[in-house]
């Protein structure tokens, strides 16, 4: 079965979804909060005026994003083995640029794509794939946000682009992964030529990557979370 809900959401107890659906397809902003963390089986986001965590949210089925933003401000969104439905783009995304991160479960190898983005200022879309090719997964996770600015510790002088992903697990022994990630063309100031992928793990140096392209970095062979970005290849 299915439940509509054309208002907010608020658990404040137990909420048994067993291996149903939930729709959210109201024609205004619709939350999800409460005092408990929600578990979903399948969540179903149908509308154009979007939704916003008001608590830490577990989808452990399908995510299907029909139309509108799901943002999650200061709450983690967990999402399970699927892939998210539905086809992303900057109005039908998950807005991942606060605190709260995009996370997917991880019990084996294999490849995800995170369709996030942004909403500060200009909404954007960013979506960043991560594919481990190697671990050991126990009770895994990997977590994603997005920032829509030059990374704080960049120094590049004029070659960069205003904008970092950053990558954070737990439960991943001896993993690696690649990246990749968009970004529009707002975001590069200078020569996009003169600029590698580059990796801040919270202290220098910067790890040099794979070359910057038209609207994508590259890593490969990464064993560490951290921050990625577009810098300039001397820094």
């Amino acid at each position: 079965g299915s439940l509509s809900l054309a208002g907010n959401f608020v658990n404040n107890g137990t909420f048994i979804n067993n291996n149903n659906i939930v729709i959210f397809n109201g024609n205004t902003l619709q939350s999800i909060g409460g005092s408990q963390v929600t578990q979903f089986n399948n969540l179903n986001l149908d509308n154009a005026a979007g939704a916003v965590l008001g608590n830490h949210v577990v989808i452990e089925g399908t995510l299907t994003l029909t139309s509108g933003n799901l943002a999650l401000g200061a709450y983690n969104l967990t999402l399970g083995e699927a892939a998210v439905a539905g086809n992303p783009s900057v109005t039908n995304m998950i807005v991942a640029d606060g605190t709260g991160e995009c996370r997917r479960n991880y019990i084996s190898d294999g490849s995800y794509l995170f369709p996030v983005g942004d909403a500060n200022g200009t909404t954007e879309y960013s979506p960043v794939t991560l594919n481990f090719t190697s671990g050991t997964y126990n009770s895994a996770w990997v977590g994603v946000r997005v920032t829509d600015s030059k990374h704080p510790d960049d120094a590049s002088p004029s070659d960069y682009i205003s904008r970092y992903w950053s990558v954070s697990q737990s439960g991943i022994l001896s993993g690696t992964y690649d990246i990749t990630a968009s970004f529009p063309a707002a975001d590069i100031t200078g020569n996009i030529n003169n600029m590698v992928t580059g990796q801040w793990q919270g202290s220098s140096p910067w790890i040099h990557c794979g070359p910057v392209s038209v609207n994508q970095i590259s890593a490969s062979g990464m064993t560490d979370p951290g921050d990625f970005t577009g810098i300039a290849a001397v820094i």
